[in-house]
């Protein structure tokens, strides 16, 4: 039996099971107005107490947030305006077993300092204590630099980090904490990055049921001495707990450009993967896939594998495509990871692409330019990756979503990964009134797909960006539909 695993919950994958079917279970929430200053929203998750979601009037969930708690029916029990300090920036909004944890970071120009705090919010919505977690020299913190946290699997390990200017303006310091369940500080590290705050990428960071840290971080490549434009270098940082130690893992070759990277957990196996996609060219085509197993116990590097595409695959996707013209793939984004029981992992890309108009119009008899830009999401590549990196089987989701100056809001897809098979839902046109459709593929690499909703029974827009699956079976899913905003969770 091989699992696919999660950061938060545990899903088997049976790789021999003979049937093939596809059944869900739909459920709605009552329908809301739509108000302005609860434009935006974000399913947190659902624990014995109830489903928490956050609204906010923008995307950043800064300020002014609403916190709405569920019943598991859907049923809305209670609402409140989330009390924040004042001058204080929400960092993030994490699920715990009986409520929610809020993180957020302060000015203190008494001191000055930049306050990283805390607080829990119990299951009738009520504030906790603040805490504070750490304080950063506000002179060294640069006023546009993330703080990064993290929560593991478990729930027993929390781990905090950010970069602050080094001793000079060409460094930087990479400051890594570590926070029991009650979170009490367990460890407090740094070191010393040869660029500065600015150049340094964070495409990946997690924290594993054992308190270790893994960090993907990119530079600026350099050629004696001098960086190259638009060439950068890949590592992974691990600061292993038990051993006391930070270590550091180059990645990619310099023969091939790395395009896409990502990083998951695997608490199972005690693994950590790196996986993501490279070119012979520094450009947006893509030639193959690469996959970096390391042990988190022995802290060797345990698979190391860069595979090309196969042929008949790209084949096969690249002559459904619209805007290509080769036998290639181009403009492919990683959207998710999944490690599975025996180590490998499946990979979850899609294809993503902007193409922008600039057009002439009048106004008072005075020529005016303006320009749209049209957001493409097309189809979905799915490969299922042993614990070498050979591609055990490859399938792909054909879809063509398209929308103009929306940023691709209801484009996209949201996965359901549950016991024995992964569900895509997605819109099949976001530009009209489209069927919800749903494809689903099981551990042998069949795929099937259905109508979910039509469009004759309700007009119904999925927010993929928005949902999140909250149980081993069931993701709870924000719509607007009729063009009002109801929640849908759907079960396998």
């Amino acid at each position: 039996m091989v699992k696919l695993i999660t950061s938060t919950v545990f899903f088997s994958w049976l790789v021999m099971k003979p049937l093939f079917v596809i059944c869900q279970n739909v459920e709605w929430s009552n329908q809301q107005k739509v108000k302005s200053k609860t434009a935006y929203s974000q399913v947190i998750g659902e624990n014995a107490t109830g489903m928490y979601l956050v609204k906010c009037k923008n995307g950043g969930f800064a300020t002014g947030i609403t916190i709405e708690k569920y019943r598991s029916n859907l049923a809305l029990e209670n609402s409140i305006e989330l009390k924040q300090p004042l001058g204080s920036i929400i960092e993030k909004m994490l699920l715990l077993n009986d409520g929610m944890l809020v993180v957020a970071s302060k000015r203190n120009d008494s001191l000055p300092k930049v306050d990283v705090l805390c607080w829990k919010i119990d299951a009738a919505l009520k504030n906790g204590s603040i805490k504070t977690l750490t304080q950063i020299e506000a002179v060294l913190f640069r006023s546009n630099s993330s703080v990064y946290f993290q929560q593991s699997a478990n729930k027993q390990n929390y781990t905090l980090s950010y970069f602050v200017n080094g001793n000079d303006k060409l460094n930087s310091t990479l400051h890594l904490h570590g926070f029991d369940d009650g979170l009490n500080e367990t460890f407090h590290k740094t070191l010393t990055i040869a660029y500065a705050p600015n150049e340094n990428v964070i495409s990946g960071f997690e924290a594993d049921d054992e308190g270790n840290i893994f960090m993907l971080i990119d530079f600026p490549k350099k050629d004696d001495g001098r960086k190259l434009k638009n060439l950068r270098d890949f590592y992974l940082y691990a600061y292993y707990k038990s051993l006391d130690k930070t270590l550091e893992y180059k990645l990619g070759y310099d023969s091939s450009f790395i395009n896409d990277i990502g990083l998951a957990v695997n608490n199972y196996k005690k693994v950590i993967t790196i996986i993501g996609t490279y070119a012979g060219e520094n450009n947006n085509k893509v030639d193959g896939t690469f996959l970096y197993t390391i042990d988190a116990v022995s802290t060797v590097v345990s698979a190391n594998l860069f595979e090309p595409l196969a042929k008949a695959f790209v084949l096969k996707i690249s002559t459904t495509l619209l805007n290509e013209t080769g036998n290639y793939l181009s403009d492919l984004y990683i959207r998710k990871i999944i490690p599975r029981s025996d180590g490998g992992c499946v990979l979850i890309m899609e294809k993503f692409y902007e193409t922008r108009q600039t057009y002439t119009y009048y106004a008072n008899g005075f020529p005016q330019t303006a320009s749209r830009i049209t957001y493409n999401y097309d189809e979905i590549i799915i490969l299922s990756k042993d614990a070498s990196g050979k591609t055990q089987h490859q399938e792909f989701i054909k879809k063509n979503q398209s929308s103009t100056n929306d940023a691709g809001y209801f484009s996209s897809f949201v996965l359901l990964n549950s016991t024995n098979k992964l569900s895509f839902i997605y819109s099949s046109d976001v530009g009209n009134e489209g069927d919800i459709m749903i494809s689903s593929i099981n551990p042998n690499g069949q795929l099937e797909t259905k109508i979910l909703v039509k469009s004759l029974s309700y007009y119904v827009m999925l927010m993929p960006s928005e949902s999140k699956q909250v149980n081993a079976n069931s993701t709870v899913i924000c719509t607007m539909k009729d063009r009002r905003f109801t929640l849908m969770k759907l079960t396998n």
